[in-house]
């Protein structure tokens, strides 16, 4: 069985460590990266508001 660990910060020194970056912005999803050995793959989002 798969384990995830999820870390929220606004420390970009710790971003290398990630599979995966979603950012946010005032609650609101703006963009996922899959970050894929050197170079990322990102996929803007229309804002969206949270339920």
């Amino acid at each position: 069985m798969g384990k995830a660990v999820l870390v929220i910060t606004h420390d970009d020194r710790y971003f290398h460590l990630a599979d995966r970056l979603v950012r946010l912005e005032s609650g609101k999803l703006l963009a996922t990266e899959q970050l894929d050995g050197e170079q990322p793959t990102s996929v803007e989002m229309e804002a969206i508001e949270p339920p």
